[in-house]
């Protein structure tokens, strides 16, 4: 058999067998870093750690003078460079950079989910005179680079830079090994982000625990200082307006501790929230406070609160008072925020005809809510384009506490609304007829 030394695939083999040692040299290498970064992740060591010693240990198996990881944030609107570790001195492009991800060249390479080489910044720079980072790395001394995106389980996490201050450093024959590379980091990456997460939970379950210790101290002190001042001679003395207003300021204050109790046990208990209690309670009663505290709340603004019950209603109720009071004080807290000046609000309290079921119902002369914007009441921080009228705080969260409170109690929220025209926001609960005599 004749063979033709001159053949071209014949030349392309030989080409190929003469390189083969060193791939797997590479390969080798590359399969025994990894499971050295791998003892290093159950040693507990921080990603930042991890990534250093990475970039220790590549350069004999890839050309490099600098590594930099960068990472979506903001539900994919920014990227961060979060680590960078380098050769050469970093004057410019430090870690924290962080640019746009509209419109970007990096949006597009995760996009396509393919890595991407540029040989020469300096030539990359006069055809994209707007890329920052471009001109950035130019002025670190960086004249080539490869990027490859960082995925794990099919979601992009960000990116990864290797980048050389020679030109021309990077080829073809360089993807598929830095590809191998970029998705072992991705891993560690993924797992840091998983670390720093819980670090910060934790930290924020610390500050909520001594915050709600903070308040209960003061909180305690005030309720004291009340009941001190209720057994006092001249106590009964004062007038009827003096009283209601000690009275309210005595019943939130042992409200606020009642939440901060709530808070407490929520937290070492680590559930969404304390168990409700049900006790059969005065329904008039109930409704005399929530009229008085509203009255309050509404004074600010000049809006008169009118509270209207059926006569049918039930004397008492099986219920969590507390909890149904912190409802409907709810509603009646967003009728005020997004109701204007001088206008009026309306509680309206009645029973469903010929079923043991309790109804009510704030209604306001506000602005209305988009009939479209009505689904995302009653949901996790939903709000609407509707904005308070003397710009308080509303972080959407009232209206679900709401639902879950009347949920618990086996009932429903309602809504009904018409842009510019008002709203009536209220719910119903089932009673039992055994509890309900007048």
């Amino acid at each position: 058999m004749n063979i033709n030394p001159f053949d071209p695939d014949l030349q392309a083999l030989q080409v190929h067998l003469k390189t083969l040692p060193k791939v797997i040299e590479r390969k080798v290498m590359l399969s025994s870093l990894f499971r050295s970064i791998h003892e290093k992740m159950n040693q507990g060591l921080f990603y930042e750690d991890i990534l250093d010693f990475v970039f220790m240990s590549l350069d004999k198996i890839i050309p490099y003078d600098r590594i930099g990881i960068a990472l979506i944030e903001e539900e994919g609107k920014q990227i961060r460079l979060s680590w960078v570790r380098s050769k050469l001195k970093i004057s410019t492009l430090k870690k924290d950079y962080s640019a746009s991800m509209k419109n970007s060249s990096l949006q597009k390479l995760l996009s396509s989910g393919q890595p991407r080489i540029i040989n020469n910044l300096e030539a990359y720079l006069i055809q994209n005179p707007d890329s920052i980072s471009t001109k950035l790395a130019l002025e670190d001394g960086i004249n080539s680079s490869l990027t490859c995106p960082l995925i794990f389980d099919g979601r992009p996490l960000g990116v990864i830079f290797f980048s050389s201050a020679k030109i021309s450093t990077y080829d073809e024959s360089h993807i598929d090994l830095f590809s191998e590379i970029a998705s072992g980091l991705a891993l560690i990456v993924e797992q840091g982000l998983h670390k720093k997460t819980r670090e910060l939970l934790n930290s924020k379950e610390k500050f909520f625990r001594n915050t709600i210790h903070d308040l209960n101290n003061p909180l305690m002190v005030i309720k004291l200082t009340l009941d001190m001042v209720a057994r006092k001679k001249w106590f009964q003395d004062l007038g009827e307006e003096s009283k209601n207003a000690f009275t309210i300021l005595k019943r939130n204050c042992e409200a606020m501790i009642n939440l901060t109790t709530d808070l407490t046990y929520a937290e070492q208990h680590k559930v969404a929230e304390k168990p409700l209690k049900f006790v059969k309670h005065p329904l008039k009663k109930l409704l005399n406070e929530i009229l008085l505290d509203s009255e309050v709340m509404a004074k600010k603004k000049d809006i008169k609160v009118r509270l209207i019950s059926g006569n049918d209603i039930p004397a008492i109720i099986t219920m969590d008072p507390g909890k149904i009071k912190e409802a409907v004080e709810n509603l009646v807290s967003n009728a005020i925020k997004y109701s204007q000046e001088k206008t009026r609000i309306l509680i309206k309290v009645s029973k469903k005809t010929l079923e043991p079921i309790l109804c009510l119902a704030v209604t306001d002369e506000g602005q209305g809510i988009p009939e479209s914007e009505i689904p995302k009441l009653f949901t996790e921080f939903g709000t609407t384009t509707v904005r308070p009228t003397a710009n308080e705080p509303s972080c959407g969260l009232g209206l679900l506490n709401v639902k879950r409170i009347i949920h618990a109690h086996h009932g429903d929220v309602f809504v009904r609304s018409k842009n510019g025209a008002g709203s009536s926001f209220g719910f119903w609960i089932p009673f039992d007829h055994a509890s309900t005599s007048h």
